[in-house]
């Protein structure tokens, strides 16, 4: 038989033209855009994503594991060459060190992998998904919580008022009568509905999992409106870049890496979205196409109000860019039409604007008051003005603290600040160049005279806006200053009567001008002032690549696609780098503020309380407390600015465990109830108020009754002052951290609120002396030379950060925790070697003190003086301290000093023949803080320990449960 032939496989073939043609024209530039697009969005994601693997653990865990072995191999060096220098010493180490790598490399390696791993495993739950970044976040999960349980973000409903009796307990606060959505704001809403996806696909997937990249998902969105904004004047690499900064710019991923679930993705992106549409509605070419990006930007509003409070501030942009624009677009058509007036109010471009505004408006109301109401539309802007203005004020009218004067993220911002925030100096002038670029010609060589001496004018005041006189300003001579290009360069076409649009630089000049401004007040607005300095980058460099290629192809003879590759390149490199290894190091940092720790210390206390238990602490981690270990709090991060952060600061600093209780008792109670109640019946004389309070809190209830009928009160009202302050309280967590130790000058200030000096100051600071002298005497019943002398103390104030520290002082720990001693005999000797003061000549250390137990008076700081120059001790003094104090076991003994010359107090404890001790301001040796914290309840008799932990990193947490008096 012959070989079967064969058969011939068919020949696969293309048509490559088919392809040429798919990207050629309009296919290209649409394919084009869309790489311009997803580049920025892949960029914004991949910094984002960097917490759910942790990678900074590998460096955490590479520095444990070396010096785990320098510090073996320096014990082994110092026991067999014990008079060997420490230079020549770790030399040997070194050396030692590096070999000891080369030789155990793989084993090395394999235990920085598996602490790396334990440190990840600290950071994460049972399932391996990272905890949220943040402390926020935890608010929107319980509401997000309900939702999916109740259908309904509330807690209870009462006779028509809708209640989350979580936060401010045990009375909670009412949301609204009839809340919309089921009282979701948008960023419940989102939540919600990113659960019920995950859910869909996976029946296991956990709130805190399907939320994790909620935030990733936004900036990444984020990135299209800001390359479309700059496109349409800068082309596409402007475009790009802008996109690019809003993607990877550090101060945005700071507060919206993955995990960071709170609303800060919104605030950008909503602004972003709505200048976009805005600008759009101007543009388009059909008068269709104006409304519906008119009546999209209302949307995009109202959307945003849902979304954050501060939703009016981009809205006050647009409101001022229009009010400019007319005025402009007016000034103009009267120099065009001066013989014709009706041809101004008739003119298409006028009509077309005015169009504009009253579509945008309309709808801007209308999605405004359907998210929310009508009276939010019209009362908003102004309300956040005003609160922009007392942010930062010590005193509240009504004699209160001011706690947003110690929330990090409000504190006030220098111009400095917040141009090296932004990128520096440089990225910061390039931006201001970028506000008026619009104004001038593309091409040079058709640049004027007087538009040159506009770009020279620009360009020196720009200049002197990064230089550290300018930088060291006012806010609002600052901001004139960058307002007067942009009136120049109006003044100027108006004068050439051009056509050139101005709306870009009128917008983007004064979101620059208002997120500044907004910054000054607060740090976490910078994020506000990002978009505008990305927008203002980006049509700088779009624009300047166009100059600069045409410049390079002219002067070399370069074909356009080369020379423009050239310029792109290079700009792409000077420019993104540097954010690139910002962005990489910012998110790098992104970790979570919750560990293991506290996740267990909580659902401790989940577990084994009862349900209407009251979790007490300072306010930052209350969120925590009501998801996780979902139990009512005193006081949360959502509502912090109340009477209860006093209440909550004296209960620590206190020295009376009884006042302590008390207090306690009172907030368990009513909150602040018992106060609102008593200084009403009081003619709202809060002095008084203040004072009685204190008093009755300590005595029994019958007592409390007899000294309020005393100063007149009525029956009822003597009812309900004491059922707010007297009543059987409900089961009591009390929780004690590490981290309150740093927070100790912050809950020890509004602890010992002096309600005198604030009523001094609030009725003092804008009268004059005959307004106000004559009233502090008859107030206080002082003559003349005393309150005189507090009305002058009040007038040199510089600012509200004195009156603030007058007002109470801010007391601090020197040590975050007890250090151990050595006991010689009756002498106790402890190494301290913390830092006192430093200067450019000397350093001043705390090396030890030493406290004689059978004679106290002779205790003493061992103070070294050090050369700051050389590093060698100059000198060692004792010091006396302010006090000694020495808990042996349950008993105190003091020794205060008539002339210290240290103002710190030294505490000694004796707990089981072992001694430990702690250097802290004078209010606190006997707090109650210090005795539970640092002591651990040494001394006390209704604290009793619940749960101890320490967090991977050392942090100490102790929970303790009251143990309340009997009440009858």
């Amino acid at each position: 038989m012959g070989k079967k032939k064969k058969e011939k496989e068919p020949e696969i073939s293309f048509d490559f033209s088919k392809i040429k043609n798919f990207f050629s024209g309009k296919n290209t530039a649409a394919w084009l855009i869309l790489i311009l697009i997803l580049i920025p969005m892949f960029f914004s994601a991949y910094y984002r994503a960097h917490p759910i693997n942790l990678p900074i653990t590998d460096d955490w865990a590479r520095s444990t594991v070396y010096n785990n072995i320098k510090n073996n191999l320096a014990d082994e060096v110092a026991k067999q060459y014990p008079n060997l220098p420490n230079a020549q010493r770790n030399s040997v180490v070194n050396e030692q060190f590096n070999e000891l790598l080369k030789q155990n490399k793989d084993d090395i390696e394999s235990q920085i992998q598996a602490t790396s791993d334990y440190f990840k495993t600290r950071m994460k739950y049972e399932d391996g998904q990272t905890y949220l970044l943040a402390i926020d976040p935890y608010q929107y999960l319980r509401k997000t919580q309900n939702m999916i349980e109740k259908g309904h973000t509330w807690d209870i409903e009462v006779n028509g008022t809708y209640y989350n009796t979580y936060k401010l307990a045990p009375l909670g606060i009412p949301t609204e009568e009839k809340p919309k959505f089921s009282g979701m704001d948008l960023h419940t809403f989102m939540e919600y509905n990113f659960y019920k996806i995950a859910h869909f696909f996976n029946k296991d997937t956990t709130l805190p999992s399907a939320v994790f990249i909620l935030p990733l998902f936004i900036s990444m969105l984020a990135t299209i409106p800001a390359f479309f904004i700059v496109r349409k004047k800068a082309g596409n690499f402007g475009g790009f870049i802008s996109a690019m900064l809003v993607g990877i710019h550090p101060v945005l991923i700071g507060r919206t890496a993955a995990g960071f679930v709170d609303t800060d993705a919104y605030n950008f992106f909503f602004p972003l979205l709505i200048a976009w549409f805005f600008l759009e509605s101007f543009e388009a070419d059909t008068i269709k196409k104006r409304i519906s990006y008119a009546v999209l930007g209302g949307i995009s509003v109202g959307l945003f109000s849902w979304a954050w409070s501060g939703w009016w501030y981009i809205f006050d942009v647009v409101l001022g860019t229009l009010l400019i624009y007319i005025v402009y677009l007016l000034v103009k058509l009267f120099i065009e039409n001066k013989n014709n007036l009706k041809k101004v109010f008739t003119n298409p471009k006028l009509k077309n604007t005015l169009l504009v505004i009253l579509v945008f408006m309309v709808f801007s109301a209308l999605a405004v008051s359907y998210f929310g109401n009508f009276e939010k539309f019209y009362t908003g802007p102004f309300e956040a003005l005003e609160q922009a203005q007392t942010i930062d004020v010590a005193a509240k009218s009504d004699l209160w603290p001011n706690v947003y004067t110690t929330v990090a993220e409000l504190n006030p911002s220098s111009l400095k600040s917040i141009v090296n925030s932004l990128g520096g100096k440089i990225f910061f002038f390039i931006a201001l160049l970028g506000t008026i670029i619009t104004l001038i010609d593309k091409k040079l060589e058709k640049i004027e005279p007087k538009e040159w001496l506009f770009i020279v004018i620009s360009v020196l005041l720009f200049l002197f806006l990064i230089s550290p006189y300018a930088l060291g300003l006012s806010t609002i001579p600052y901001l004139f200053i960058i307002f007067i290009p942009l009136l120049i360069g109006l003044i100027i076409i108006l004068m050439k009567n051009e056509n050139i649009d101005v709306k870009y630089a009128v917008f983007i000049t004064l979101w620059l001008i208002g997120g500044i401004y907004t910054s000054r007040k607060g740090v976490r607005f910078i994020l506000l002032l990002v978009p505008a300095f990305a927008l203002a980058f980006g049509l700088f460099t779009g624009i300047l690549s166009d100059m600069l290629s045409r410049l390079i192809r002219k002067e070399f003879e370069l074909n356009k696609t080369l020379s423009k590759a050239i310029v792109i390149s290079v700009l792409s490199l000077l420019i993104l780098i540097p954010f690139m290894s910002s962005a990489h190091n910012t998110a790098k940092g992104e970790i979570p503020s919750m560990n293991d720790a506290w996740y267990n210390a909580l659902t401790q206390i989940r577990n084994e309380s009862s349900q209407d238990a009251i979790i007490n602490s300072w306010w930052d981690f209350g969120h925590w407390f009501k998801f996780v270990a979902d139990r009512r709090v005193t006081l949360d991060g959502g509502g912090q600015n109340r009477p209860q952060a006093h209440w909550l600061g004296k209960l620590m600093l206190t020295d009376s465990e009884e006042q302590s209780i008390a207090i306690l008792r009172m907030l368990d109670c009513g909150a602040t109830n018992g106060f609102d109640y008593l200084n009403e019946a009081l003619n709202n004389d809060s002095l008084k108020t203040i004072d009685v309070l204190n008093e009755i809190i300590l005595m029994e209830k019958d007592e409390a009754e007899d000294k309020l009928d005393s100063l007149g009160l009525t029956e009822e009202q003597i009812n309900k002052v004491i059922r707010n302050t007297h009543c059987s309280p409900p089961e009591d967590y009390f929780i004690t951290s590490e981290d309150m130790v740093g927070k100790a000058g912050v809950w020890g200030h509004f602890g010992g609120w002096n309600f005198t000096k604030s009523f001094i100051y609030v009725n003092t600071k804008k009268k004059t002396y005959e307004e106000a002298v004559p009233s502090l005497m008859d107030k206080f019943n002082w003559d003349e030379n005393e309150a005189s002398q507090y009305y002058y103390d009040v007038q040199s104030f510089m600012g509200e950060g004195e009156a603030n520290a007058w007002i109470s002082p801010w007391p601090s720990y020197l040590t975050s925790d007890t250090v151990k001693c050595t006991q010689d005999d009756v002498v106790v000797e402890c190494d301290y070697n913390k830092l006192i003061s430093k200067d450019s000549q000397q350093t001043v250390v705390i090396d030890s003190i030493k406290v004689d137990l059978n004679n106290l008076n002779s205790s003493s700081f061992v103070i070294n003086f050090i050369n700051t120059q050389t590093g060698l001790t100059a000198g060692t003094k004792n010091l006396k301290p302010h006090a000694v104090l020495f808990y042996n076991n349950n008993n105190i003994e003091e020794y205060v000093f008539d002339n210290p010359e240290l103002g710190f107090d030294i505490v000694i404890a004796n707990k089981n023949e072992t001694y430990m001790s702690l250097v802290c301001d004078p209010v606190f040796s006997e707090s109650i803080f210090t005795k539970l914290f640092y002591l651990e309840g040494m001394t006390l008799d209704n604290f009793e320990m619940f749960y101890k932990t320490n967090s991977f990193t050392g942090d100490k947490i102790i929970v303790w449960k009251v143990k309340w008096p009997d009440y009858e």
